[in-house]
């Protein structure tokens, strides 16, 4: 009789079909995150641009391709028994330097250190939203396409950009680098998940 074999979870999740939608997935969230937070909404432009109707059209069939990837993606965590540990069984890397100058902060004044960085990430992120507002409502105040206001367009996708990566430095500096506090320590972690996860 030969030994029964466990089945492992971590080596079907590691098909060669899931690796590829695992892949897929990660290009077309970058591309549905560009399309909506980082281009202006053209549909202003319609009856200035008649063929700016087309790219409309274009961005639409790519912003459904890319959520049915998604959601193929999250189906099949599911099937394999990993959406629970992919997201919500993450442990947080700690900083393993010596004598680490942040660490160091952070063990003289650990809620000081938590409440800068979480200020930080959470101003970082909101700034980043109310950058994403301005581009998409680029062109509904005003027609006019020129270099000036493309430049300024360029100034505003740029802000969302840096934002959002402070945000998630910021988050990902707290996470390594604090320390525990006595009693609830989960406050200041629950104030940049939603930047993080962005």
């Amino acid at each position: 009789m030969e030994p029964s074999v466990a089945i492992d979870h971590d080596e079907i999740s590691q098909s060669r079909y899931f690796v590829i939608v695992e892949k897929l997935s990660k290009i077309a969230r970058i591309i549905y995150i560009t399309d909506n937070f980082l281009i202006p909404s053209l549909y202003p432009l319609k009856e200035q641009y008649p063929k700016v109707d087309k790219i409309v059209y274009v961005q639409l069939t790519v912003d459904l391709v890319s959520i049915f990837i998604f959601i193929t993606h999250e189906f099949l965590l599911l099937e394999n028994g990993t959406y629970e540990k992919r997201y919500f069984e993450r442990k947080s890397k700690r900083c393993s330097k010596f004598g680490c100058s942040r660490c160091n902060a952070s063990a003289h004044h650990p809620k000081w250190f938590k409440v800068k960085h979480s200020l930080l990430c959470l101003g970082m992120f909101l700034f980043g939203v109310y950058s994403s507002i301005k581009v998409n409502n680029f062109f509904r105040t005003d027609q006019t396409v020129n270099l000036y206001r493309l430049l300024w367009l360029l100034c505003w996708q740029l802000s969302v950009i840096f934002s959002m990566k402070l945000s998630a430095f910021y988050g990902e500096q707290l996470d390594s680098h604090s320390v525990p506090l006595d009693g609830n320590d989960n406050f200041f972690g629950r104030v940049t998940t939603a930047a993080r996860a962005v």
